[in-house]
């Protein structure tokens, strides 16, 4: 079992910052979780939405501010005061402060992301040795092409619909070194769904997983990964199970 940090401990502390990422280790993640968006400069970031109005105190598409004017924003106060002044931080940084600290990290790479920018991304993850511990996942699976053109890094195919779910384990086994990443209600509405997975090689993470009665249930189908908004709370709850 790998209990994933979903944007790092993102229901104590400001998710897709350092902060958030070290009391995730804190709480001892076997793996850390977190989104990468684009600065204008073509440098990836660590940030979820397409804008930075939800979670900075400043506003526009992350796409249209430069690496330095993104890590000016403040990116904690949003949560609480004991948060000011967290930067939105580059996928450099949060690569370097997860080395040696945890097993795998998971960047998820978000939709349309150019060429250009995926192959900045490989070059980090190599840069600071995670080639063989990093899970490169997409919703937007033409990124993911564009990863495996670039590298053999370890793959995964996020699934948000039960319709994409069979195709994605088809992709997956035909790659040979790829996941499938499901939201957790896929799995729980037809538990079959998983053991069609495994019983072609495919290992499956899946999302977010808060409920330890759910967790107990997808770990009993063979899932490896639980990506978790509290992997502290989550582990105390499965031990109690």
């Amino acid at each position: 079992m790998e209990l994933i940090a979903h944007r790092g401990l993102a229901a104590r502390a400001p998710e897709n910052t350092l902060a958030s990422l070290r009391l995730a280790l804190e709480a001892r993640a076997d793996a850390l979780e977190w989104d990468v968006q684009a600065s204008a400069d073509g440098v990836p970031v660590v940030l979820h939405d397409e804008t930075v109005d939800r979670t900075t105190n400043g506003s526009g598409r992350a796409d249209a501010l430069s690496l330095a004017e993104l890590r000016s924003l403040d990116a904690g106060s949003w949560y609480g005061p004991s948060f000011a002044g967290q930067p939105v931080p580059s996928l450099a940084e949060a690569l370097a402060l997860a080395a040696g600290r945890c097993a795998r990290v998971y960047p998820e790479l978000k939709p349309r992301m150019t060429p250009r920018v995926v192959a900045r991304v490989v070059d980090d993850i190599d840069a600071y040795g995670w080639s063989a511990g990093a899970t490169v996942i997409s919703l937007d699976w033409a990124v993911l092409d564009d990863v495996r053109r670039l590298s053999a890094l370890r793959i995964g195919f996020v699934v948000g619909d039960a319709g994409d779910y069979d195709r994605a384990v088809d992709l997956a086994a035909r790659d040979g070194n790829a996941i499938v990443d499901p939201d957790r209600r896929i799995l729980l509405e037809d538990p079959e769904r998983a053991a069609a997975a495994l019983r072609r090689d495919v290992a499956i993470a899946t999302w977010t997983v808060n409920d330890p009665g759910e967790a107990r249930a997808l770990l009993d189908m063979g899932v490896a990964g639980l990506t978790t908004d509290d992997v502290a709370a989550l582990r105390v709850g499965l031990e109690g199970a």
